[in-house]
């Protein structure tokens, strides 16, 4: 037996692979982070890509508007750089009175009060006041015009009225835009939920299903990714600051100035760290998200899920692993598997796109594909729901995947699925 250790939510599970299996691990590339994150941040600050320091950004009396991510991108850190942006702001006469942060939820729920404090630390929370983006209230959106994608444009009102907008975000692959942070922070962040189903909606093709270029780690030739930038555009003034994580929580690297020359810099240093190439799929893959918060529901863990459908054989078992305390995800999500089939969802999607029904044909497409075999604190009930088989332990799924087996061993781990894109190569 190889004893092997997984995290599930806050907590670390062990478990036993079967001795005549050949497993191989896929972990991301090592990095060089720093336990000083206060020094990565200062250097940024002082080396702004293609735009002036942030201090000459800003002058006494202007409104900041700061963009930061919601609960379940615990994992930016927020609260680690926040105070430096703001100590910035201050020493350059902006008053806390005049910074607002606003919390990027994109079309995702409100975050709790305690939620904000575990974002923004409690010491910002106390001084500097914080909203939650609400994308559904017309009231609240500024109407800024059409993307040459034809998606109308309605973002944040306080944000779209600053003087200066800050966004701020963290770096990671994303199955829809190719790469999260810089744009994101503005479009889903700070937009109309109407806007955001006109920009995912191009992910569409005439002919029927998900173009090919919609996919992690394409930006260029996204059309998502590239209305996404044209949107965030469309407010004149913005700063950005965003962070490189690695799989233990450190920053790698923060990036700042330019809302698409900076993200550019960080985008590669993603791609450095996180694309693992592999010569043999496996027969089976175990993956987890990484632990909280990418593991928080199911909806946020289908990321993982679909890193792991790269590095397993068709027609071959995943095992997720996946806490989801959160539990299975927004409500219209396991709703649009009712429909069942991958082109009945793909028909109701055309007639009236939303990201719950892109992410459920997403899945139904792995599902199709691959045995998931899923460990969560979900009841059994919802995970059949959404195509996958229910195990309560990850013996016991080990020993649900043992039953496709017959005489093929080989297999693969990925303890860190948030942070890792097998690439196959032959």
């Amino acid at each position: 037996m190889s004893e092997e250790r997984i995290s599930f939510g806050e907590k670390v599970l062990h478990f036993d692979f079967p001795s005549r299996w050949e497993k191989k691990t896929l972990l991301p590339h090592p990095s060089p982070s720093t336990d000083h994150p206060n020094e990565a941040i200062a250097h940024a600050l002082q080396k702004p890509i293609q735009s002036p320091l942030l201090h000459e950004r800003v002058r006494p009396g202007q409104k900041v508007a700061v963009l930061v991510s919601d609960i379940t991108r615990l994992w930016v850190r927020t609260d680690l750089f926040l105070p430096s942006l703001l100590q910035v702001l201050n020493r350059s006469g902006v008053k806390d009175g005049d910074i607002l942060l606003i919390v990027a939820t994109g079309s995702h729920r409100d975050n709790s009060p305690e939620e904000i404090r575990r974002i923004v630390g409690e010491e910002v929370s106390q001084k500097i006041r914080v909203i939650n983006h609400h994308g559904r209230e017309a009231k609240g959106l500024t109407y800024l015009g059409r993307t040459p994608f034809g998606t109308e444009v309605r973002l944040n009102r306080f944000a779209v009225e600053s003087d200066l907008t800050i966004v701020t975000g963290g770096i990671i692959f994303h199955t829809l835009s190719g790469f999260s942070g810089g744009r994101k922070g503005i479009l889903p962040g700070i937009s109309g939920y109407d806007t955001i189903q006109q920009n995912h909606r191009l992910s569409l093709k005439d002919g029927g299903g998900i173009l090919e270029t919609v996919k992690k780690g394409e930006m260029e030739k996204n059309p998502v990714s590239q209305d996404m930038l044209a949107a965030a555009r469309m407010i004149p003034n913005t700063f950005l600051f965003n962070v490189v994580m690695n799989e233990e929580g450190k920053m790698v690297q923060a990036v700042s100035g330019d809302l698409e020359k900076a993200h550019l810099e960080g985008c590669q240093v993603v791609k450095n760290i996180s694309s693992v190439f592999i010569k043999e799929r496996g027969e089976i893959t175990l993956a987890s998200p990484g632990g909280f918060p990418w593991d928080i529901s199911l909806y946020q863990s289908i990321k993982t899920l679909a890193n792991a459908s790269f590095a397993t054989r068709e027609g071959g078992t995943i095992i997720l692993v996946t806490e989801c305390r959160d539990g299975v995800g927004p409500p219209d999500w396991v709703q649009w598997f009712e429909w069942g089939r991958a082109e009945m969802i793909e028909r109701e999607l055309r007639k009236g796109f939303t990201i719950p029904g892109f992410v459920a044909l997403k899945t139904v497409f792995i599902t199709n594909r691959f045995r998931v075999i899923l460990v969560s604190r979900l009841d059994p009930e919802s995970v059949r729901k959404v195509g996958m088989i229910p195990a309560s332990s990850i013996d016991e799924a080990l020993l649900l995947a043992r039953e496709k087996m017959e005489h093929r061993t080989n297999t693969i781990f990925m303890p860190f699925g948030s942070f890792v894109l097998p690439v196959f190569t032959t």
